[in-house]
């Protein structure tokens, strides 16, 4: 015991615009991670190429075009 007979114990307070600023940064580097995830799979699938090369297409288009 440290001698101090009278103990306070104080509960930290949470300042929401920091919490909803920090949480807001999470899930911009979270969607940021993903979509650089999802362009480097389209990338290794040649999805760009075959858009560049042919124009725009559905998703069942590019499917189509990848099993030819």
């Amino acid at each position: 015991m440290s001698g101090n007979s009278s103990s306070t114990s104080t509960k930290p307070t949470i300042d929401n615009a920091k919490l909803d600023s920090f949480t807001n940064k999470i899930f911009e580097n979270l969607g940021g991670t993903y979509v650089t995830l999802l362009c480097a799979i389209g990338d290794r699938l040649n999805l760009f190429k075959d858009l560049a090369t042919n124009g725009p297409a559905t998703s069942q288009e590019l499917a189509q075009s990848q099993h030819k």
